[in-house]
């Protein structure tokens, strides 16, 4: 195997109040049948799958599925889970922006990278959440990984990867979270990367490359 898939899917729409953060774990709006069956059936059925435990993302799981989809296996992961907005979560977002107004601040979020929200993570945190589950993917035996998680989770993994292309020993305190930021991820889209396993056998620099972003018009 000289590379794999990964399979970035982004759980579908949830309903929660507008211009409010998102509660901790909504229910997604039901789907329509002929787009999930749509996206199920562009799924590889040879893929080890990586699911965030948090109810929209197995609701989204179950709907594939039922669909069709067919994994080899599949994990719940507890890495996956969205970043957690602790207090926050629920919250109108006029009401945050009175108590980070002071802070410092970033162009495509709302939240810096380094803020913390009160009982929850930041931006940072929730990469370094992730840096295991990304050495586990790189490490896993299999051809196809679909990963169905949330919308922050797969902007760090995508960042990551890009990352890992530019210096892959560069310490995480060196990473630019900005730009990991700068990418946005659509409800119930499809992204997908590529893993040069044997990129040093082959004296290949850059291991990682975005094949698709934003996929869901099948």
């Amino acid at each position: 195997m000289t590379h794999k898939t990964i399979t970035l899917i982004r759980h579908a729409k949830t309903t929660y109040p507008d211009a409010t953060l998102p509660p901790e774990d909504p229910c997604i709006i039901p789907l329509d049948s002929q787009l999930v069956t749509s996206m199920a059936k562009n799924l590889s059925q040879e893929a080890d799958w990586y699911v965030s435990p948090l109810k929209r993302c197995c609701q989204t799981y179950d709907a594939l599925l039922n669909a069709g989809a067919a994994p080899v296996s599949t994990t719940l992961d507890a890495s996956l889970k969205e970043q957690n907005f602790g207090d926050w979560h629920g919250k109108k977002i006029a009401e945050i922006w009175q108590d980070i107004a002071h802070l410092p601040s970033t162009n495509w979020h709302f939240l810096h990278p380094k803020i913390k929200p009160p009982h929850g993570e930041s931006f940072e945190d929730l990469v370094a959440r992730l840096e295991d589950f990304m050495q586990k993917i790189k490490t896993n035996n299999s051809q196809e990984i679909i990963i169905l998680a949330h919308s922050m989770v797969i902007k760090a993994l995508i960042g990551m990867a890009m990352q890992d292309n530019i210096n892959p020993h560069a310490s995480p305190q060196k990473w630019d979270y900005h730009s990991m930021l700068a990418v946005d991820i659509q409800p119930f889209s499809l992204t997908q990367l590529t893993f040069l396993v044997d990129a040093n056998r082959l004296r290949k620099k850059n291991r990682w490359m975005l094949n698709i972003l934003n996929q869901y018009c099948f």
